[in-house]
């Protein structure tokens, strides 16, 4: 069974008893597919199929596009709101769980049976659900792992909560679902077991689970804001960006991968001239990415970049040295060039954007906007100093 609103009015319904207010409706179940256009007080039938059980799933994009999940490996779509559905078959795999990401993207999982063994898959899909590609399978982990529950914060990060041999795991995407990657999951929960039953992450760095340990034990457990993820937005062309976590040991060409897999990335310099082309397959920027240094990006296209690590503190000082540098940019809120500066008010002498607009503290004088988090900025010294930037949010 499945519900799925698009508003506060239209939503549809597989197979369910719907209850509103002192009220309860009794729909067809299993094989069944319902609409409301009313907040849930009356539905109507739109499909009836009694000997169609696995029809259990159900997400729309929109007041018109929709799919829900069949027999075997097979989905019903929709582009009429649900008048018309038409089965599309043969698919890589059966269906469990589904979610609209956007622009008809559809994330789906499930599993398929290979040799024998039931193999679980993360599928995806751009053309609202009928053609899917496999993106991440289970085959590498060994029999038994299962993934079952999605939750996307935004267009790119998104998470699934799986289980193996009796201990819950959760995988991670930064790109829209593409690409899934392992993701820590709380200490405590790691040690108890258990099977994780639902998820949900208001934002990219804070997020829930309901867990089941043993027959009658549920917890929640919640992922801490240590970890954060920051979203670089580039305009064509030269951008200078920087980053306010810490990617760990991830080097250069590996935080950027989903630049140079859209083929996107044309150049990336550091302060001292080294570069990045992936074209040339060429990289001497020095590794793994510093935190505290602003970087050159050049894209052939208007693009973001996601970037995930743990949180830096606000008062962490970054070491400048006298004459040119790039910087990052720590805080989470813009602050004004003065006030962002203030801590090295006595030995800058200028600082600059990747626009040109500058700020000259010894003749008062600036044009450059609120510094902002993803961007990079580039400060001429007149003597060593240590920044700090003075608040945050």
């Amino acid at each position: 069974m499945d519900l799925c609103f698009i508003n506060g009015q239209t939503g549809w319904a597989c197979g369910v008893t719907m209850l509103f207010g002192n009220g309860e409706i009794e729909l067809p179940t299993p094989g069944s597919i319902s609409v409301t256009h009313d907040g849930g007080r009356t539905w109507e039938i739109q499909l009836l199929e009694q000997d169609a059980p696995g029809m259990g799933k159900i997400c729309f994009a929109d007041e018109d596009h929709g799919i829900a999940s069949y027999v075997g490996n097979s989905l019903l779509i929709t582009e009429n709101g649900g008048e018309d559905w038409e089965v599309v078959e043969d698919l890589p795999f059966s269906f469990y769980t589904l979610e609209h990401i956007r622009d008809g993207i559809f994330i789906g999982t499930g599993q398929v049976m290979v040799d024998g063994n039931w193999i679980r898959i993360i599928g995806r899909t751009t053309d609202f659900g009928i053609e899917w590609d496999t993106v991440w399978n289970s085959e590498d982990m060994g029999e038994g792992a299962r993934v079952s529950k999605i939750s996307f914060v935004n267009d790119d990060v998104g998470f699934v909560s799986g289980t193996f041999e009796e201990n819950p795991f959760m995988l991670r995407t930064e790109d829209g679902g593409l690409n899934w990657e392992d993701f820590p999951i709380p200490g405590v929960l790691e040690e108890g077991g258990g099977e994780i039953r639902c998820i949900s992450f208001p934002t990219p760095w804070r997020g829930y689970a309901g867990v089941t340990q043993g027959r009658n034990f549920r917890r929640v457990f919640v992922w801490t804001d240590t970890e954060q993820i920051v979203r670089l937005n580039m305009d064509e062309g030269w951008n200078m960006v920087s980053i306010n976590v810490d990617p760990g040991e991830r080097a250069i060409d590996e935080v950027v991968q989903s630049l140079v897999r859209s083929e996107a990335l044309t150049l990336m310099k550091d302060h001292n001239g080294n570069f990045y082309s992936p074209a040339r397959e060429f990289n001497n920027i020095p590794t793994p990415w510093a935190a505290s240094q602003g970087y050159m990006v050049r894209v052939d296209r208007e693009v973001h970049l996601t970037v995930a690590g743990n949180r830096i503190e606000l008062d962490t000082p970054i070491e400048l040295n006298e004459g040119w540098q790039m910087v990052a940019y720590y805080p989470r809120e813009g602050l004004e060039v003065p006030e962002a500066l203030e801590s090295i008010q006595d030995d800058i002498i200028t600082a600059k954007d990747d626009n040109g607009r500058f700020y000259l503290p010894e003749f008062s004088f600036n044009n450059m906007p609120a510094m902002v988090e993803g961007r990079g900025y580039l400060l001429k010294m007149e003597n060593e100093a240590e920044l700090v930037y003075p608040w945050g949010e």
